[in-house]
Order: C-alpha cells, then sequence, then structure tokens
C-alpha cells in the first residue's frame, strides 16, 4: 500500500545516486531526522580479528568525501 503515491524504489533509487554522489543536501532530505545508523556487530575486522559495529544518528555534517 502507498500512502503518497510515491514509488519506494525510485526514492532508494535516489538517495544511493545522492550518497555515491556526495550530495549531503539530497541524502539529508531523503534520510529521517535523527535516523540511526547500524553496522553488523558480528562483522570482523580482517586486520586484527576483533568484533567490530557502532550505531550512530545521521549527521550530514559529519560525511567525508
Amino acid at each position: 500500500m502507498q500512502s503518497s503515491g510515491v514509488d519506494n524504489k525510485e526514492i532508494i533509487r535516489c538517495l544511493v545516486d545522492a550518497a555515491n554522489n556526495y550530495d549531503m543536501e539530497t541524502t539529508a532530505v531523503l534520510v529521517a531526522p535523527h535516523a540511526i545508523s547500524h553496522m553488523l556487530y558480528d562483522a570482523t575486522d580482517p586486520l586484527t580479528g576483533e568484533a567490530i559495529g557502532h550505531e550512530e544518528e545521521f549527521d550530514p555534517e559529519k560525511v567525508e568525501k
């Protein structure tokens, strides 16, 4: 069910394109305020073998090229 008539796949395509092009203005519009970025906690650092993972709030100001 779509309430807005906007194709969800198109929104994701726009988000991926914006992120790949470091277009933080568009990314910030498409990502919910205070969205949390999750990294798998069962991931392992290939160099040290240590478990890695984190959660952090999305902040377009912190994104580096």
